[in-house]
């Protein structure tokens, strides 16, 4: 979060104020010049805009302050999920059935952006290439969904063996009792 000191003071938060400030005063305008007849929006088509400002903040956020770098992934969410949003109000392309995988895909570009944008934690580049695979897995098979469930087990039961292995080898260990066969 950034800090900003003022007479001696560190004054935290102030960046969170800053933008959902920003964000309350931009609605209070649009809505003033709407109810005074200045301008005709349609409220119902506004409502993604709620979504995609705040996202495109939040990763300006993430951008500007390396150290604020999470704020990509909530952002990516956001943008993300506006803009799906808007896609199904303004152009009536809205089939869930189509489109569903990319609720799964949104927050796997969302840790893809805090790898590449970010400390590059493998941790976040894992996270981020198995929801896109996954999701690539549900666009290719959404009209087979008795298959969803084993691969999901297939994924999950992959990662898990890579991890303890990830993890058995940053130990030393070069034995287990499990695994080994005992000496005779």
């Amino acid at each position: 979060m950034h800090e900003i000191i003022v007479n001696g003071r560190v004054m935290k938060g102030s960046v969170r104020k800053i933008i959902f400030g920003s964000v309350l005063i931009v609605l209070g305008i649009v809505f003033l010049l709407k109810n005074t007849g200045l301008i005709t929006v349609d409220i119902q088509g506004l409502w993604p805009w709620l979504m995609i400002v705040p996202g495109a903040i939040f990763i300006g956020v993430g951008l500007w302050d390396e150290r604020q770098y999470r704020q990509l992934f909530v952002g990516a969410i956001l943008l993300g999920y506006g803009l799906l949003f808007f896609g199904e109000h303004t152009m009536q392309w809205w089939d869930t059935s189509r489109v569903w995988p990319l609720f799964v895909l949104v927050p796997g570009v969302g840790f893809l952006m805090m790898y590449f944008l970010g400390p590059r934690r493998r941790d976040h580049l894992r996270k981020g290439i198995f929801l896109s695979l996954l999701a690539g897995a549900f666009f290719v098979l959404k009209d087979r969904p008795e298959l969803f469930w084993p691969l999901i087990l297939i994924g999950v039961g992959g990662m898990m063996v890579l991890q303890g292995i990830q993890q058995r080898n940053s130990l030393g260990t070069t034995s287990d009792p499990l695994l080994d066969p005992p000496e005779r």
